[in-house]
């Protein structure tokens, strides 16, 4: 059976998170899938257990924080349930140890030792795993999530390549890729989609005789009356429907439909005071 290696990577931007997040991963508040007879066994990797306290302390380091910075990165790195109780007891313990000092030596030198103000190993649920929480400062001393994670799906995927080979002495594989492949098809097919609705557009457009524009229309219905109405129309070619025009339009042979006048000059005029 193939055993994966799993990273997860979220942001966090507010203090307040950062505190909620501290409690789940410190147990101190309850945690429904985890063993309390077993948190005791849960280890610290790094920070003081006060998650607030050293994501601001970290961030004492940067000049300038935006509102809407990203404040810090939790990740969670863990591997297939099955990878963990394969072997004796003393098998699993040696691999546990060394997946955990593989996946904490990936952390400090993907992101910094300094950055990394936060891990625990968490042993009291069903498959161990650990959270970080990562404060994004760039070599300039400046809060910079992009220059770690990009702004794309291509930097997470080369950040699950590269904790996946870190870690695939242990017999770990990188997952599927399919991602970005499913990424590109649904673009490609939005693609397609939009060129046939233009397509559409340009057609109705021709039979109407109504030019296409070439921005967007705030007015899309005066736009289109003001075509129909401009010079220089062919009579009748406009308005393509079925049945007998409408009194007072003119017909495809330029007749006035139902034997009345086809225009004002030709109705009899009324003498001043006649009623």
């Amino acid at each position: 059976m193939t055993n994966y290696a799993i990273m997860r990577l979220s942001k966090v931007k507010t203090i307040g998170q950062v505190a909620g997040l501290g409690k789940h991963v410190e147990r101190e508040r309850e945690t429904r899938n985890a063993d309390e007879e077993r948190t005791d066994l849960n280890e610290r990797l790094a920070g003081t257990g006060d998650w607030p306290a050293d994501v601001q302390a970290r961030l004492a380091v940067a000049p300038i924080i935006r509102t809407n910075a990203v404040l810090s990165l939790e990740m969670v790195l863990g591997a297939s349930p099955e990878w963990w109780t394969t072997g004796t007891e003393a098998e699993q313990d040696r691999r546990r140890d060394a997946w955990r000092d593989l996946s904490t030596a990936w952390l400090r030198d993907t992101f910094g030792e300094q950055n990394v103000v936060a891990a625990v190993l968490h042993r009291d649920e069903l498959s161990p795993h650990i959270q970080a929480l990562i404060v994004p400062i760039d070599e300039r001393g400046r809060l910079n999530a992009r220059h770690f994670i990009g702004g794309d799906r291509h930097r997470l995927t080369e950040l699950q390549d590269s904790y996946a080979e870190r870690v695939a002495v242990l017999g770990l594989e990188r997952g599927v890729r399919g991602s970005v492949a499913t990424h590109q098809e649904v673009r490609q097919w939005y693609a397609q989609v939009q060129e046939t609705a233009r397509e559409v557009r340009r057609d109705i457009a021709a039979v109407v005789e109504i030019e296409p524009p070439q921005t967007v229309v705030a007015r899309p219905r005066e736009y289109a009356r003001h075509q129909h109405d401009r010079p220089g129309r062919a009579p009748g070619v406009a308005n393509r429907r079925s049945g007998p025009a409408r009194a007072g339009e003119q017909g495809d042979a330029g007749t006035p439909p139902h034997g009345e006048p086809g225009n004002r000059d030709d109705r009899p005029r009324r003498r001043a005071g006649a009623r």
